[in-house]
């Protein structure tokens, strides 16, 4: 049997929710999906990460760059302060191509990918949260 993937998403447009859903559904992924949709919600959030057991910590975290309340970069800085979460795979997403954004999602160890533009062009970032993911809880993550 699977092992669920416990999946952060951090995302505050319900479009983009919604197209990973459907991206993880069709890829026959079998996932847990958290959603949290501002940035200081995240905050907390990741607090409570930490205390959490090592089996409910998520494997992958997806980070949008531009939230309410707080940004991407400064959640990406929250996580990282902690060593519990420094080991988990974080990616920052975002429509920005700015090489700054690029830069400091680099030193903080995280992926940076750009948005797809359409639900069709998801596919690239599935690829890119299964290989995380198998790296983070071995092959038997994926169906």
């Amino acid at each position: 049997m699977a092992v669920n993937l416990n999946l952060l998403l951090i995302e505050d447009d319900p479009a983009d929710v919604l197209y990973f859903e459907q991206m993880l559904k069709q890829a026959g992924v079998n996932y847990a999906l958290t959603v949290i949709e501002d940035g200081e919600e995240a905050f907390e959030y990741v607090r409570e990460i930490d205390l959490l057991a090592e089996n409910l910590r998520p494997h992958f975290i997806i980070l949008d760059l531009n939230l309410p309340k707080k940004n991407g970069l400064e959640i990406l800085t929250e996580i990282r302060q902690f060593p519990a979460l420094q080991a988990i795979p974080v990616a920052i997403l975002s429509t920005s191509e700015d090489p700054k954004d690029k830069s400091k999602a680099s030193e903080q160890k995280a992926m940076y990918i750009t948005k797809p533009p359409s639900p069709d062009n998801f596919l690239p970032l599935l690829e890119t949260v299964k290989r995380a993911c198998q790296d983070a809880v071995g092959d038997q993550a994926i169906l």
